[in-house]
């Protein structure tokens, strides 16, 4: 089904393999290392399940429940389940020691056990401190930092917030604040200031000392904090939310590594073997990408291949059956029910490539591509 994207996008890889990213100025440390953060995050965590926290960048001290006694979460691509997490402290930005931590969850929070595939995303990034006051975190104590954008391409400190797709709206607590959302939010606390959650899309209602404010896509609402960082009084009315406190790798960030969960269903499925045939959609690309490949990707077209599933469902099946060879350094996956990846990093380019497994007779399935040429700005393509 997927012959054409695979191998016109294999072959892009091999092609730039070899380019390295560009050197930069001393003055542009800062957005190098938010991007490139955000990079390791994406290769590190992509097979993040179920109520699991996974270490994206550096640096963050983890400390253990009481009763744990198996925990290691000390370097990039480590995950403990978050039922083991008492706390965590990301460390601010430092262009010295180049570190800006980074971590994601990817928790439950109240969907149905019974939608196994799909978690509620949040991305931690910069100065924060979280404590988990529940049993999977669906209840936290947090703090950020405010307005500490390390440069103006860069992110304030705070949470990415993403529900999946499909499921209408999801509740958790955070400050003894209940939050409820639908599709991607941002939130930051300081102890005796506020607490604000900003919706980049969709809609959302938080409810604090008895009162329920309700609130859509571009506005923010506060409640007060006191110094333990708990309601000191009812949200405010919604006021215009400034989306430029994520800077340019912030919202990147909210569309590709939180990105929308795509819906599966629950149960295993087979696909039927036989003739499949790739139906290429929309895609995006941008400003950076060579000519050559945006007239490459222009011109796919619909193909056929023959898959046998009949020793199994695989990325390594599917990717076979289009004739193309596998990548000796692939990381193939099966982060969740229905859910299939390949990830490959090479000098200068990473492709994630992701299938879903819909019915016997269907796959969709999403691809990015980041490529870093020397000379020119940077490639991305969804």
């Amino acid at each position: 089904m997927f012959r054409g994207k695979a191998i016109v996008l294999l072959s892009l890889l091999f092609l730039l393999g070899g380019a390295a990213t560009l050197a930069q100025n001393e003055d542009d440390i800062c957005p190098i290392i938010v991007q490139e953060a955000l990079e390791a995050t994406d290769a590190a965590c992509q097979d993040t399940g179920r109520n699991e926290a996974c270490y994206g960048n550096i640096s963050i001290d983890a400390e253990p429940r009481e009763d744990v006694a198996d925990f290691t979460f000390e370097q990039q691509g480590d995950k403990v389940a978050v039922t083991a997490i008492d706390a965590l402290t990301l460390s601010p930005f430092d262009a010295e020691t180049e570190a800006w931590g980074v971590a994601l969850l990817r928790l439950q929070a109240n969907l149905p056990d019974t939608l196994p595939g799909q978690n509620v995303t949040f991305l931690l990034f910069g100065d924060v401190e979280l404590v988990n006051e529940g049993d999977a975190m669906e209840a936290f104590l947090f703090r950020s930092g405010i307005g500490d954008a390390p440069c103006e391409a860069a992110p304030d400190s705070g949470i990415l917030v993403n529900t999946p797709e499909g499921v209408g709206e999801v509740t958790f607590t955070v400050n003894q604040i209940q939050v409820t959302l639908g599709s991607i939010a941002f939130i930051q606390a300081e102890a005796g200031e506020d607490f604000t959650i900003g919706m980049l899309e969709g809609h959302g209602a938080i409810e604090a000392e008895g009162e329920t404010v309700t609130f859509e896509t571009g506005e923010l609402v506060r409640v007060p904090l006191d110094e333990d960082l708990m309601p000191a009084g009812p949200p405010s009315e919604p006021e215009p939310f400034d989306t430029g406190v994520l800077g340019e790798f912030g919202m990147d960030a909210a569309h590709t590594l939180v990105g929308e969960e795509v819906g599966v269903p629950s149960e295993p499925i087979t696909p039927l073997s036989g003739e499949w045939t790739f139906i290429p959609g929309a895609f995006a690309m941008g400003e950076g990408c060579p000519p050559a490949m945006q007239q490459a990707l222009s011109t796919m077209s619909e193909d056929t291949a023959v898959i046998d599933f009949s020793d199994g469902v695989s990325m390594e099946v599917i990717v076979t059956a289009a004739d193309a060879p596998l990548p000796p350094n692939a990381i193939f996956a099966n982060p969740d029910v229905n859910v299939y990846t390949m990830y490959l990093e090479e000098e200068g380019a990473t492709l994630l490539y992701t299938l879903y497994a819909q019915s016997e007779t269907l796959l969709t399935g999403t691809m990015e591509f980041l490529i870093e040429i020397p000379g020119m700005s940077s490639c991305t393509y969804t």
